[in-house]
């Protein structure tokens, strides 16, 4: 019987606390996506899955912030 040692390359590590503040940052102001974000940091060890269900929730929840020079929301009038 032949026995087959895998040795993975990269582990599937968590998404932490500090790597979901940075995911965050780079989605909202930088415009990344799961696969841009997978590509520049490749040594975390990230899973696309995990990245892509954050994106998703972001996605729903991301509110654009105002410039710093509106004192006020801009509201649209038709």
């Amino acid at each position: 019987m032949t026995q087959f040692l895998c040795h993975r390359l990269f582990v599937n590590m968590p998404v932490t606390k500090k790597d979901k503040i940075l995911i965050t940052n780079l989605f909202t102001f930088e415009g990344y996506n799961a696969n841009k974000l997978l590509r520049e940091f490749p040594s975390k060890g990230w899973n696309v899955g995990s990245v892509y269900k954050l994106l998703q929730k972001l996605g729903r929840s991301t509110v654009v912030p105002a410039a710093a020079d509106d004192a006020a929301p801009a509201v649209l009038m038709n």
